[in-house]
């Protein structure tokens, strides 16, 4: 009797523990975007640049493309998305 009371004890703590692992697992991969699964290649986009503008340099990583850019009002980033392929954003640098 004691014994078949240890064994559900046990097997109720393995499903608490398994649970938790399963849910943590869930809302870890929802708040971090970068694990979620993109299909390769995206196509094809459209980035617009300031007229006059000339390529520098790209720096390629895994959570971004940097484009530097030089035009009439100093040096341009632009931050594109590999995986999807948009512009996440732009930082226009300045001298002080």
């Amino acid at each position: 009797m004691r014994t078949l009371l240890v064994v559900v004890i046990g097997l109720g703590v393995l499903m608490v523990g398994g649970a938790i692992v399963v849910i943590g697992t869930v809302l870890s991969r929802l708040n971090n975007p970068e694990t979620i699964p993109v299909k390769p290649g995206f196509g094809e986009t459209e980035i617009s640049i300031p007229a006059g503008a000339e390529l520098v340099g790209v720096e390629n990583g895994d959570a971004r493309i940097v484009l530097r850019l030089k035009d009439n009002n100093g040096p341009l980033l632009i931050l594109l998305d590999p995986r999807k392929g948009f512009e996440k954003g732009r930082v226009r640098l300045r001298e002080e």
